[in-house]
């Protein structure tokens, strides 16, 4: 299993971020690596109650330990789901 660690802190963004036949309208992203030193760009859906402002605590904005795509960068393939873990290295 491929240990994912997360460098910076997420950023909002608005657009289209398509994935096969799911679209994105809004998220959030940041970059990452592994241990081989491979990059990937990690994407997470909001959550209805954040976007809904039912939720105004960016701490629950997303399920930020299951990403909702890790895509490499190199090769542009999306990692397959349970293949990773992630973990946070964001130095404040």
């Amino acid at each position: 299993m491929t240990t994912i660690i997360v460098d910076m802190a997420p950023y909002y963004r608005q657009g289209k971020f398509k994935l096969g036949q799911h679209t994105l309208t809004e998220w959030y992203e940041a970059h990452a690596s592994d241990e081989l030193g491979t990059d990937y760009q990690v994407v997470w859906k909001i959550s209805y109650e954040y976007r809904t402002g039912e939720e105004t605590d960016e701490n629950k904005a997303c399920d930020w330990a299951n990403p909702w795509a890790v895509v490499d960068e190199v090769e542009v393939e999306v990692l397959p789901e349970g293949s990773y873990t992630i973990e946070f290295d964001i130095e404040e």
